[in-house]
């Protein structure tokens, strides 16, 4: 595979990384991902709709210190990103 990549100073990565593994593991919205043995990190997020319910999201990646697997989830009208999103992601990166 190609490596691609972004103009982003990795110094920013450090905080972020950080902050998505305590959303799964501390005091964040992603709890519901977190699956024994492998340390996951992630966040949700809920995009506003104005013609109905609105959608969830998550993204997540594992193991934090030796990324393997990385996973995006978009559920149209499917409320807030730890209504669906979450258990959805979470069973994907289990299997």
């Amino acid at each position: 595979y190609e490596k691609h990549y972004t103009m982003v100073d990795p110094k920013h990565f450090e905080p972020i990384v950080e902050g998505m593994w305590r959303s799964v593991h501390v005091d964040g919205t992603s709890r519901r991902a977190m699956l024994p043995g492998l340390d996951v990190c992630g966040k949700t997020g809920t995009a506003q709709n104005p013609h109905g319910k609105d959608h969830s999201a998550f993204i997540g990646f594992a193991p934090y210190d030796d990324p393997q697997i990385a996973v995006a989830v978009y559920v149209e009208n499917g409320g807030f990103g730890a209504m669906f999103g979450v258990p959805i992601g979470s069973l994907v990166l289990e299997k």
